[in-house]
């Protein structure tokens, strides 16, 4: 198996939940961000995350990376804060209101000249009804925000390489995806 976070991994081989539901039943208080990969080619995120097991103690023993990834981000945004520091203090991730979504369309963030109806393959995100914004707080008042459709994969491992889908961790109806 490729190790977790590189362009080789097959994500769809695991569970998907919203994020929402992940930060209900996980915590990234005191976790850190090791590194963030953006695959332009299909839009996606791939957080590296340091997981902080004192606050997720029903995580495995030595699983203490954790893996988010976004499977179609639409916008990322890194503000630095007052000094090189990446320990996560909090994380919120909210669905956008039809209102928020219209927005979208008025707002120089996306180029509507980009988008041209249904021929795209990747709609305008104004039209992605599970659109979400989550947004990571950084202990030096810097952060991390993802504009991201509602579905991610989360997957945690030990320094053997070995790899745990959280997602299965979790019942069905409590993973925010349909049941998936």
């Amino acid at each position: 198996m490729t190790a977790a976070g590189t362009t080789d991994t097959d994500w769809g081989q695991f569970a998907t939940m919203t994020m929402p539901v992940f930060l209900e039943r996980f915590t990234l208080h005191d976790s850190w961000i090791k590194d963030v990969v953006v695959w332009p080619y299909g839009g996606q995120v791939t957080l590296t995350i340091g997981f902080d097991l004192h606050w997720n103690d029903s995580v495995p023993d030595g699983f203490d990376t954790l893996f988010l990834h976004f499977d179609r981000a639409y916008s990322q945004r890194f503000v630095l804060g007052a000094w090189a520091q990446q320990t996560i203090s909090d994380a919120s991730s909210q669905v956008l209101s039809e209102e928020e979504r219209d927005e979208l369309l008025r707002s120089a963030e996306f180029d509507l000249r980009a988008y041209q109806g249904a021929r795209d393959k990747i709609p305008h995100p104004a039209y992605e009804t599970t659109l979400t914004r989550t947004v990571f707080s950084l202990m030096n008042w810097g952060l991390v925000e993802c504009l991201h459709g509602s579905s991610i994969r989360c997957i945690v491992a030990n320094a053997g390489g070995s790899q745990v889908d959280l997602t299965n961790m979790m019942p069905p109806q409590a993973r925010g995806e349909n049941g998936a």
